[in-house]
């Protein structure tokens, strides 16, 4: 039933986030972020769980089995897992998640200031992406914290 509902998980409500820049980082989530910044510039490759290439969702998954929390493959699951945060309260280390038509399609890690480390799209590498744009605050679904 997880899986279930993991797979078709959807916003039900509209909100206008703001993010607080200057949340403090837990030990465990700056670790999370610093064990993060190591695959900056690693090329996104669909699918990819590895240095050798990854998705956002496998970033994800690496980065936090790294600092030996275990955590499931796709963004949707992803989603249903953890602790809800608000988009004003989240911290370092914290994963947050965007929708598109109601559905999880996108995560990435927050790393404070307004900013998260992600796997964009095909194309594109591992990055730093701006939480804060209107395209990112209007797709945010949820943040999790899974520490």
């Amino acid at each position: 039933k997880a899986n279930q509902s993991a797979s078709t998980a959807k916003k039900t409500e509209s909100t206008a986030p703001v993010v607080n820049a200057n949340a403090p980082a837990s030990s465990k989530g700056q670790a999370i972020v610093n064990t993060a910044k190591k695959y900056l510039g690693v090329r996104y490759v669909y699918g990819g769980m590895s240095p050798s290439g990854f998705d956002c969702s496998g970033l994800v998954k690496y980065v936090l089995a790294e600092n030996g929390i275990s955590i499931s493959r796709t963004a949707a699951s992803q989603a249903c897992e953890g602790t809800t945060v608000s988009y004003a309260n989240m911290q370092p280390g914290d994963l947050i998640f965007f929708a598109k038509g109601g559905y999880v399609h996108h995560v990435g890690i927050y790393v404070g200031g307004g900013q998260m480390i992600h796997a964009p799209h095909t194309g594109d590498v591992v990055r730093y992406a701006s939480v804060t744009t209107d395209y990112r605050k209007n797709g945010f679904y949820c943040a999790k914290r899974v520490y």
